[in-house]
């Protein structure tokens, strides 16, 4: 009597089951680097051009300057600024490969 071999099939799993995050090492403590100091300063500095367009996506969300100020420590944070945050990390999730762990 013959056995047959049974082979293991890999099962890919459908993007209902992939997680959406991503797991990124960010170190709070790194001190920044200058070109990243400068445009922080700038955003959260209240000088005259608060009405300067910051950010601007595909979808025709927009964030002014002033927006970005409420980052500023001991702020409270304005929704329009965590909505900006938001649709780059939906952008940046769409550049995922499909077929990282989930």
């Amino acid at each position: 009597m013959l056995k047959e071999k049974n082979e293991k099939r890999m099962a890919e799993l459908g993007d209902a089951y992939r997680s959406p995050y991503c797991n990124r090492i960010t170190n709070l403590y790194e001190p920044l680097l200058d070109r990243d100091q400068t445009i922080v300063c700038y955003l959260l500095a209240p000088v005259e051009d608060i009405g300067t367009l910051i950010y601007k996506s595909e979808s025709g969300f927009e964030a002014l300057k002033i927006i970005f100020e409420s980052f500023h420590p001991s702020q409270y944070i304005a929704s329009s600024g965590v909505d900006a945050f938001v649709d780059v990390l939906n952008f940046e999730e769409k550049k995922r490969d499909k077929k990282s762990s989930p």
